[in-house]
């Protein structure tokens, strides 16, 4: 997981040895849907519990092409398959570890990168931290004092709490491949499964605006709103607006956002 541009899929394709998942060199979010990746289990990693090994490639938040809603949707849907009166039974996904991928060309933290770490963490929760990998890519080559300074910082403040919960920084870069990471992640007791907080939060039968990813969504969506400029990003204000009261899940908090929406713009 990560943001819109963060190299997600590359990182599959770069583990996988291939070109599987499809990859865009611009600014706008390439992965759409959720897409799964299986591969076989590495001989020098048996023996392992598990039989095989699937990488999913999932969408980002916040690329400004305003799917932030259909992204989550998708998640949701892939972590917690509906049944679809097919006669199948499809239990929800229990996952070994969750690899987050963070841009170390980005000199600053923008607001973008900001929102979607803190919508990442509403998802995953706090108990999915001893299988989280926090992992900085997109490193300059040989990296500089100012990257090194800039992902010490990043433990010490950005990925500070998931941390101190138990997840683990890597960096992405000299020796450390892809392959390095995922390795990493098979090593954290593969035979013990993990459920993501959003699925706990759908198995009690909560909708995607009444769990906390939904309203953290929607929080961050305000924000953007707040900032936006509705002269010169009139289309992009619409969208969000349209996907802000999507995601208002109840009547007076709807009335409350009109209202709020209306004073602003």
């Amino acid at each position: 997981m990560g943001p819109s541009g963060v190299g997600k899929s590359t990182f599959i394709n770069n583990y996988l040895g291939r070109d599987a998942a499809r990859v865009t060199h611009d600014y706008s979010t390439c992965t759409r849907t959720v897409t799964a990746f299986p591969d076989s289990i590495p001989d020098d990693w048996l023996p392992s519990p598990k039989k095989r090994l699937v990488l999913v490639d999932t969408p980002g938040f916040f690329g400004g092409d305003g799917s932030d809603l259909d992204a989550l949707q998708r998640i949701s849907n892939w972590l917690r398959p509906k049944n679809i009166g097919d006669g199948y039974d499809r239990p929800e996904r229990h996952l070994t570890g969750i690899i987050y991928l963070h841009d170390m060309t980005q000199k600053r933290m923008v607001r973008e990168t900001q929102m979607s770490f803190d919508l990442f963490q509403k998802i995953c929760g706090p108990d999915s931290c001893p299988k989280t990998f926090l992992v900085k890519t997109q490193w300059p080559r040989p990296p500089d004092a100012q990257s090194l300074i800039r992902s010490i910082d990043l433990d010490n403040t950005f990925f500070k709490q998931m941390t101190e919960a138990g997840a683990r920084s890597l960096d992405l870069r000299d020796d450390v491949t892809e392959r390095d990471v995922v390795k990493s992640v098979f090593e954290k007791d593969v035979a013990n499964s993990i459920i993501l907080h959003l699925q706990r939060e759908l198995r009690e039968g909560k909708t995607i605006p009444a769990t906390d990813a939904g309203k953290e969504l929607r929080r961050c969506l305000m924000e953007l709103l707040m900032y936006s400029d509705p002269s010169s990003q009139r289309e992009q204000v619409a969208v969000i607006k349209k996907t802000i009261k999507q995601l208002s899940a109840d009547p007076s908090m709807r009335s409350r956002i009109k209202t709020w929406v209306r004073q602003r713009f």
